[in-house]
């Protein structure tokens, strides 16, 4: 059994982890567009949206050949 007498605790060292942490997490969230606190913040959407138009232009471009 370890002697505690003397030992000082590290809450406020965990705490402040918890913190970073949460902040970190919370701008991870609001980057890739989970929430949306910030508007115009984060991760361009419209990369994605000419990705898929080009693969509609090239399913349909193949269908009627």
């Amino acid at each position: 059994m370890p002697r505690l007498i003397g030992q000082r605790s590290n809450t406020g060292s965990y705490l402040g982890l918890l913190v970073v942490i949460s902040v970190i997490a919370a701008g991870v969230v609001e980057y890739f567009g989970i929430t949306d606190v910030i508007p115009e913040f984060g991760h361009d959407q419209i990369e994605l949206k000419f990705n898929r138009q080009a693969d509609v232009m090239r399913t349909t471009a193949s269908q009627k050949s």
